[in-house]
């Protein structure tokens, strides 16, 4: 069973959900791109939440947003606060090609802070810098089963400047 983590990287405002815990090239490899476990990524499964070593400040909650978050309903595996892709493009069946016709709708939305060139998922910020999420696929073996990563941009999280990407 594969398991979801949510993760936020700070350039960009850019939000990493949903990514399936599984084998990935070099982490410093050049052609990887941005990892989801790159420097300046929280990774929100994790209790202890830093970004660069620094713990991320936390902040008092008013008490009608406190009370709100108690009175939503309860998550689960079975109920996560975020749809996968396939529910949020209505795809009747998991499709790569369904898949890649709402995720073009949705970067054609963003003007040019999104941009899609093959492998390639890249998101910049207003300030011009720039984060590459890079698509691999690892062949199997007589020996070892094949393994693959695939990004789909997923629009922007409600109530916030922070851009969702699936794993």
């Amino acid at each position: 069973m594969k398991f979801a983590r949510c993760r936020f990287y700070p350039l960009a405002a850019i939000a990493c959900a949903l990514l399936p815990v599984a084998p990935l090239p070099a982490k410093d490899s050049a052609a990887a791109g941005l990892r989801f476990d790159s420097a300046g990524v929280l990774d929100l499964a994790e209790r202890a939440h830093k970004i660069n070593g620094a713990a991320v400040p936390r902040i008092t909650l008013a008490q009608a947003d406190a009370d709100a978050i108690l009175a939503a309903a309860a998550l689960s595996e079975e109920s996560p606060s975020l749809g996968f892709s396939d529910d949020l493009y209505g795809c009747k069946t998991p499709s790569r090609i369904c898949s890649q016709q709402h995720e073009k709708k949705l970067i054609e939305a963003t003007g040019s802070a999104v941009k899609r060139d093959g492998k390639y998922l890249t998101i910049t910020s207003p300030g011009g810098a720039a984060a590459t999420f890079v698509d691999w696929t690892q062949t199997g073996t007589p020996t070892t089963d094949g393994d693959e990563e695939t990004h789909w941009y997923l629009g922007r999280l409600d109530g916030s400047n922070y851009h969702r990407i699936e794993v």
